[in-house]
């Protein structure tokens, strides 16, 4: 068989496969819901592109260009696939026990002690000795399928707090289990702290603001009171997002009418937390001016909702005893899953790669249209609005690629001062200021500050808040 017979026909194979592909997807997108039909529909438009430049190869008269074209082709076919079984063997799911040995190691080469019970193996413990302790239950599905529960049982509620009035099993990352009381709103504060006529300060956020694995006297908003001498009313939940933010404001701070409020952004996961927000209906509906769910006057409810959920948690739907998964998915290993996984760090949500990363959303536009929400909804009261950008780790270790959001520092910079939003930059002035920002985590490691990063933005804060006093 002749070289020019070969060209043609591994360009021709090619181009069936591209046309089974095109017409799986299409019968893929008219079978889709209306949320995902825009992720098929890029595939259509991407690999249509490739099969008409095929045919375009296919039918031009230059033997030479459709040599070396299929040469170029199969070399790139070959090296993704190269990719792809090289992230299939090197990179494996983990449960969380996995990250308490791991932080062990670190702990024992320091001869310092850890204690690696779970969270689950520590909460069933307490409870076996008749106390009456919870853990802690983020308001998404981080640990187990909170939409879906609350889906399934009709609730008119959906909660953004934890439990109230109850001992809480949190994180561990310094090899001390974090256990606290919770407020009478299911909140990290001290119940008096709602009995105060004037409220000075409000910080809202994800689990940096919720106190993740430290200690009441070290969360951010415990040492800012004890620095300020000001009133600070935690609202941090770990799994918040921009809209459970403005949830936070709209049930709980805009009762108080705080002088500032502090508005955290985690570059880790908040524009992710915001897709998966955007999902559930009785949170989207924040962005309507005057919506409520009342959740100041119902936490009753919201703890018998909780305590039915928390009842239905398995440790392994929790994170805590999933066995590590050794075999490859050899369906996922055809699709290009990994690879696909790992280009998501360099593109945003709406021209995802993988369907669970996929929002119909251009997530930088409605970000900041959540901003606006909550800077206005500050405004009314009179209150003071400050966006806390905080760097995740991993931009400073060079073993980590940044995500698509960490690719957004100063694009998020730009944007919020053209919105007039006061910024405190951790970045900045506090992460490029230290010897090494791994000092301000447990074992400098990735996850949440320890006790002095928690003091040394707290400091920070009490700074930038008594200058513009």
């Amino acid at each position: 068989m002749s070289i020019k017979l070969i060209n043609k026909k591994i360009l021709h194979i090619m181009n069936f496969f591209l046309l089974i592909f095109i017409f799986l997807l299409i019968f893929k997108y008219k079978n889709s819901d209306i949320y995902y039909s825009g992720f098929y529909k890029n595939f259509i438009i991407y690999l249509s592109l490739f099969f008409v430049f095929n045919i375009i190869i296919t039918f031009q008269n230059s033997e030479e260009v459709r040599k070396i074209y299929n040469i170029f082709l199969i070399s790139i076919i070959a090296s993704f696939y190269s990719i792809e079984i090289y992230l299939n063997v090197t990179v494996k799911p983990h449960a969380a026990i996995e990250d308490l040995q791991f932080r062990k190691e670190q702990a024992d080469k320091l001869n310092l002690p850890f204690d690696t019970r779970t969270k689950y193996e520590v909460y069933n413990e307490i409870k076996s000795k008749g106390i009456k302790v919870v853990p802690t239950v983020p308001p998404n599905d981080i640990f187990h399928k909170t939409k879906t529960f609350f889906n399934e049982i009709s609730s008119p509620i959906y909660p953004i707090a934890n439990i109230s009035n109850v001992t809480t099993v949190f994180c561990n990352e310094s090899g001390k289990r974090t256990i606290y009381f919770s407020d009478k709103y299911g909140f990290r504060n001290k119940n008096d702290v709602w009995d105060k006529s004037e409220i000075d300060i409000v910080i809202l956020g994800d689990s940096l603001v919720h106190g993740a694995c430290v200690d009441d006297e070290y969360v951010i908003s415990s040492q800012l009171q004890s620095i300020t001498g000001k009133n600070v009313l935690n609202l941090g939940i770990q799994g918040h997002g921009p809209l459970m933010q403005i949830a936070a404001i709209k049930e709980y701070a805009y009762i108080k009418k705080p002088k500032i409020v502090l508005w955290y952004y985690s570059e880790a996961n908040d524009l992710s937390n915001m897709i998966y927000e955007m999902s559930i209906d009785k949170i989207k509906k924040y962005k309507e001016k005057n919506y409520s769910q009342k959740l100041m006057d119902n936490q009753e409810l919201i703890d018998n909702q909780l305590y039915s959920l928390i009842n239905l948690v398995s440790p392994t739907e929790a994170g805590d005893k999933g066995e590590k998964i050794e075999k490859i998915n050899y369906i996922g290993l055809l699709k290009l899953y990994k690879l696909r996984d790992f280009l998501n760090y360099f593109v945003p949500e709406n021209k995802a790669l993988i369907r669970y990363k996929y929002a119909p959303i251009k997530t930088l536009d409605e970000y900041f249209a959540l901003v606006k929400i909550a800077k206005e909804t500050t405004e009314e009261w009179g209150g003071k609005f400050y966006f806390v950008y905080h760097p995740h780790l991993t931009r400073y270790i060079g073993t980590y690629s940044l995500q698509y959001g960490q690719r957004q520092y100063n694009y998020f910079l730009k944007k919020l001062k053209k919105m007039n939003v006061k910024i405190i930059d951790l970045k900045k002035n506090l992460f490029d200021k230290v010897g090494h920002p791994k000092e301000l985590y447990h074992f400098g490691i990735p996850g949440h500050p320890s006790e002095n990063g928690y003091k040394l933005t707290a400091e920070y804060f009490a700074e930038v808040l008594l200058i513009n006093k």
